[in-house]
């Protein structure tokens, strides 16, 4: 079983609409595995966790914003509920670089950003799909990473 934060930052260099500013995105992952392993290098995790994610201003799409909506500071800043179902990893048992290919069940729990919520509210705006407020979508990944330390061994291998 382990527990893991992370960050990630993206500054953005330029925005498309002149007028606006596009804000860098910072995430930060807290999440808990828990592995299972299957024989070899290979294991099954599963686990879950909490995401913060802040940035990209929604001001930088190619349209323009209703009169009543201008001034207002549109970007999102949530908390995620990640859920990851099932992954796969391969490691050796000594330690050293792994590869990890997981899904994710993502829920978008909390929108802090009022204004944002101004935004999706309002008659006259299309919201991007990814700013909803309460909705789950799927997500996927993979991962490369250096562990430090030797993984455990079955108590099968211990007795050959």
């Amino acid at each position: 079983m382990s527990v893991g934060i992370g960050a990630f930052y993206f500054p953005f260099a330029a925005s498309p609409n002149e007028n606006y500013p596009i804000e860098a995105l910072t995430i930060v992952p807290i999440q808990w595995n828990h592995a299972l392993r299957l024989g070899g290098n290979w294991s099954f995790e599963y686990g879950g966790g909490l995401t913060y994610s802040k940035g990209g201003y929604i001001q930088s799409s190619n349209f323009n914003l209703p009169p009543d909506l201008e001034g207002l500071d549109i970007y999102s800043e949530s908390i995620h509920i990640l859920i990851k179902p099932a992954s796969f990893r391969m490691q050796p048992h000594g330690g050293g670089i792994f590869f990890r290919a997981y899904g994710l069940v993502v829920y978008k729990w909390i929108e802090m950003n009022a204004d944002l919520q101004t935004y999706l509210d309002h008659p006259n705006t299309v919201p991007e799909w990814n700013l909803h407020i309460n909705e789950f979508f799927g997500w996927f990944g993979i991962d490369v990473g250096y562990t430090f330390r030797a993984r455990k061994r079955l108590l099968t291998d211990t007795l050959k």
